[in-house]
């Protein structure tokens, strides 16, 4: 059974992917995704880097798209959660550590549009912000801050998979992972 602190994160994420603000994650709110960081990025709808980062991006619903219990394609809090539970069972834990690293290295590509294998500050709030549709988010600067624990100025691909790994399973509320949506600020 997930803790009341993990139920609380997984909470905060499914509330930042529901980009519609429906109370449902469906396709609509990836591909809403797709276009505003198409536009963070200044990506042309129809070229190959609108492909690739489609692709990216589509790679990250179908993950959602698993917890549908329901079949409708939307997938309420509920659902979400259900899934989260039974993908955290003390039988599914590790496979599900190592798929997180994948959705991990997926995310961390769509931040990283120039390539350079470094998340900068920059680089976060630009995703966030198209990503998550929202206007602004203050809490990305601090999040940032308590993430790059080596304090080199940049996320690295092990750190954030540490980091995705973290804020699925830490239950200690100091750990760096907690902050990467924002759910300790």
């Amino acid at each position: 059974m997930l803790s009341d602190f993990v139920t609380q994160k997984l909470t905060r994420l499914f509330h930042l992917l529901d980009t519609n603000k429906n109370g449902v994650l469906e396709q609509a709110d990836y591909d809403r995704a797709i276009r505003n960081l198409a536009a963070a990025y200044d990506v042309k709808p129809g070229s190959a880097a609108f492909t690739s980062l489609r692709q990216k991006a589509l790679v990250l619903w179908e993950d959602v798209a698993d917890k549908d219990r329901s079949g409708d394609g939307r997938i309420p809090l509920e659902d979400w959660l259900v899934a989260h539970d039974k993908l955290h069972g003390p039988d599914r834990a590790e496979e599900f550590k190592d798929h997180l690293a994948e959705r991990a290295m997926a995310t961390f590509e769509l931040m990283d549009p120039d390539g350079n294998s470094r998340i900068l500050l920059e680089d976060l709030q630009a995703y966030v912000q198209a990503r998550f549709g929202l206007s602004e988010a203050p809490w990305v600067a601090e999040a940032f801050s308590r993430m790059d624990v080596d304090g080199n100025g940049f996320l690295t691909f092990a750190e954030a998979i540490r980091m995705e790994i973290e804020y699925h399973f830490s239950e200690d509320p100091k750990d760096a992972g907690n902050y990467l949506y924002g759910a300790q600020l």
